[in-house]
């Protein structure tokens, strides 16, 4: 868990707001290691995000400084706009706030109502962003270190938008996570072995970006993945023999990429499978093939692998 915020002096001397809440926004930003400067950096979404949080200090209603809920919420709200600038808010087709009018429509980012009500964010029961709706939403730029700040985040869909960078290793840290949706964007990068410690991960769908590096091992810590969409990148390297320890997986895409070696018993070893894309890599050997295996309704290869069980082949 991360760390639990505490007021940078006594709440009895506070002394001025902006700098009071600048040393909050600092710290959040040191804990998921945002580069030294880049808060001061007039031209960074961080800069700018600071800024409309300061804005707070000028509120008719006093706001609370010190108590660590309200930290924690305001950490929030800091990283849900770093991420509207990160991602070219400005522009997207949901949600966009292009004069941050604080008055305007409550569904609306930046607007000066609760985040919660803000289009595509889902809270929970105490105001912490659970999940994170921004699929087919014209998002431009990478995403920010800052999502490791959203620590109940259970569902990130950012699918079909143009984001480019990596996965940010932050993402991982958030443990509740159970959906992980960013397919047909531009990410480059590896897949980090953190992936491994989101043991509630249930759906991990990141097919056709630009990803490389190896398929990372740890992803046999998932034990509760049911869909596995790695499909249409450039990763390389054999299929690592811990997806066997995936039970209940049900689909298993692998196309188009470049792994190689051969094809571990994963007929035999997850029962629950039925579609299984092996096709457009460069394995070599047979598919295993068990008498279990009917249960499939997709088994993919390319032709030249021997496989009796399959339901068809790629040229």
């Amino acid at each position: 868990a991360r760390p639990t915020p505490s007021p940078s002096k006594a709440c009895s001397n506070l002394g001025n707001c902006k700098n009071y809440l600048r040393d909050q926004l600092f710290a959040a930003s040191v804990r998921v290691d945002t580069p030294t400067g880049t808060l001061d950096n007039r031209n960074s979404a961080h800069y700018k995000a600071s800024q409309w949080i300061l804005e707070e200090c000028d509120a008719a209603i006093p706001i609370d400084l010190c108590s660590t809920s309200q930290i924690l919420l305001r950490e929030q709200r800091y990283a849900l706009s770093v991420l509207y600038f990160s991602l070219g808010g400005e522009r997207w087709t949901r949600g966009s706030n292009p004069n941050l009018d604080m008055g305007a429509s409550d569904t609306l980012w930046l607007s000066g109502s609760n985040y919660c009500k803000w289009i595509k964010v889902g809270c929970d029961a105490f105001d912490n962003v659970a999940e994170l709706l921004l699929d087919t939403n014209n998002m431009i730029g990478t995403i920010p270190r800052e999502v490791g700040l959203f620590d109940k985040l259970v569902i990130i869909l950012m699918e079909e938008n143009h984001i480019t960078g990596n996965i940010p290793e932050e993402l991982y840290s958030n443990r509740d996570l159970e959906k992980v949706i960013l397919y047909e964007n531009f990410l480059s990068g590896t897949i980090s072995n953190k992936v491994g410690d989101l043991s509630k991960l249930t759906l991990f769908e990141v097919d056709n970006n630009d990803l490389h590096g190896t398929i990372p091992s740890t992803f046999g810590n998932c034990r509760n993945l049911v869909d596995l969409w790695l499909s249409e990148n450039n990763l390389s390297g054999p299929i690592p023999n811990t997806i066997k320890n995936l039970k209940k997986l049900e689909i298993l895409a692998l196309g188009h990429n470049y792994l190689s070696g051969t094809i571990p018993t994963l007929l035999e070893a997850n029962p629950n499978l039925n579609e299984l894309y092996l096709d457009g890599n460069n394995f070599s050997g047979a598919v295993p093939c068990y008498d279990n295996g009917s249960y499939l309704d997709v088994l993919l290869v390319d032709c030249y692998i021997q496989c009796h069980c399959c339901t068809d082949c790629s040229n």
